[in-house]
């Protein structure tokens, strides 16, 4: 059984092994199973750093384009969260630097009505998360 720790893949085909035994040697499974999707999850994301620039006002995502805010007018909220998080190198949540967590909601909609194929923005509790949409 590929991918499954010896000592598991033995008792899964030991047919001396008891239904009792082999629920306990399933769940054990389902943890490994679990702990590597997870370990995969965060590599996957950890991989992806999105960039800001702020003088040319665009954002990268994995190397790409993602998109360019024009004038001054348009955007300043969505801006100033960008900063944050660039400033900050990209963490995967932030203090809320907005006013309030209801203006952050609208600043993150916003956001990814923009660039939601590449990077999407939430709000949980009094921050402001980011994930890469697979």
């Amino acid at each position: 059984m590929q991918g499954i720790p010896g000592e598991l893949a033995d008792a899964v085909v030991d047919p001396a092994v008891s239904g009792a035994d082999l629920r306990a040697v399933v769940r054990e499974v389902r943890r490994e199973v679990e702990r590597r999707c997870r370990i995969a999850l965060f590599w996957s994301q950890a991989d992806v750093i999105p960039w800001f620039d702020a003088s040319s006002r665009r954002l990268y995502v994995d190397g790409r384009f993602a998109y360019q805010w024009s004038g001054h007018a348009e955007g300043g909220n969505q801006l100033l969260l960008l900063t944050s998080f660039q400033e900050m190198d990209w963490p995967t949540a932030i203090d809320c630097p907005l006013e309030s967590v209801l203006i952050a909601s609208d600043v993150c909609k916003k956001i990814n009505e923009r660039v939601g194929t590449f990077i999407r923005f939430s709000v949980s509790g009094e921050q402001i998360r980011w994930t890469y949409p697979q």
